[in-house]
């Protein structure tokens, strides 16, 4: 067997098992009956996305969350 076959194999195996991981993760997270939002930004030196993480902020507290 050539080496790109055995590589692509082992890639497509990591993959699944990652999938899987992350399927068993979710479920027992989902389990627990909470929800988890969150945000990145590429920056907070520009006042678009200082604006924008307030707002958001905002939002989460009007509705009770933070």
């Amino acid at each position: 067997m050539k080496i790109n076959k055995i590589t692509a194999n082992f890639r497509k195996t990591a993959l699944v098992a990652a999938c899987a991981a992350a399927f068993v993760a979710g479920t027992a997270a989902a389990d627990e009956h909470t929800l988890t939002i969150g945000m990145s930004f590429q920056e907070l030196n520009n006042e678009y996305f200082v604006t924008m993480q307030e707002a958001l902020e905002t939002a989460a507290e009007s509705l009770g969350l933070r």
